[in-house]
């Protein structure tokens, strides 16, 4: 198609009211989805045959699909400004607790880049596309209208290799009562002990959030040699 163009070009240099280059031009263009340059083409065989009906068709499809194309990058830039000053609020929200955001992998910074453009760069990265999880696919942090984070959160359970993912952790909520959901009457299938009760369970966070029965052997060999921070 871009030859065909280019042939109508070459057409029109030599014969400018060519009618049949001027049409298979502005076709082309179209079918290129080069509205504006179909618009020209229509506009100059126009010129030199204002009573052409194709002519006169094609610049209409021309104009309708430029004024369209005008209107979806208006609304794409819209789009893309809300949800870049949605990314500042959030990151000031989480700035403003304290928590700072590193980049599991650095790329080459300028060094005009300052620490909003990394830290806007590690905000990209806060979710769990990479968990075995299906429902945690994808989930990321956000601030919801009150201003109050929500997290997503993975719980590991190493001792029987099960997990369980809370999409939106409030930031306000305890983990006493999230645990006392997931263990409450009716205990997990894979808890065949039955030793997995909220007054019995105590949460570590070290990669994930793992919860552990306290003092249970395995707790013992799994925190052997290991940095974590209780909760």
């Amino acid at each position: 198609m871009r030859s065909a163009l280019n042939d109508s070009a070459a057409a029109k240099k030599i014969k400018p009211d060519h009618l049949k280059a001027l049409i298979r031009g502005a076709q082309s263009c179209i079918e290129l989805r080069s509205f504006a340059e179909g618009v020209q083409w229509c506009d100059e065989g126009l010129k030199v045959h204002p009573t052409d009906k194709k002519l006169q068709e094609l610049r209409a499809t021309a104009d309708k699909h430029k004024r369209a194309a005008e209107r979806d990058t208006r609304k794409a830039k819209i789009r893309e400004k809300k949800l870049h000053g949605e990314k500042e609020a959030l990151l000031a929200a989480i700035t403003d607790r304290g928590i700072k955001l590193f980049q599991t992998s650095k790329p080459r910074h300028r060094e005009s880049d300052g620490e909003e453009e990394s830290s806007l760069a590690a905000l990209s990265q806060l979710s769990l596309d990479c968990l075995s999880s299906q429902e945690a696919t994808g989930a990321r942090v956000f601030l919801d209208e009150q201003h109050i984070l929500h997290w997503p959160v993975l719980f590991l359970y190493p001792e029987h290799q099960q997990t369980d993912f809370i999409s939106a952790f409030c930031e306000n909520d305890c983990f006493v009562n999230h645990l006392a959901l997931m263990f409450g009457e009716e205990l997990p299938p894979w808890d065949a002990d039955r030793k997995y009760h909220p007054q019995n369970l105590q949460v570590f966070y070290y990669c994930s959030f793992i919860v552990v029965v306290k003092g249970s052997p395995f707790w013992e060999q799994f925190s052997t040699g290991k940095k974590i921070r209780g909760l």
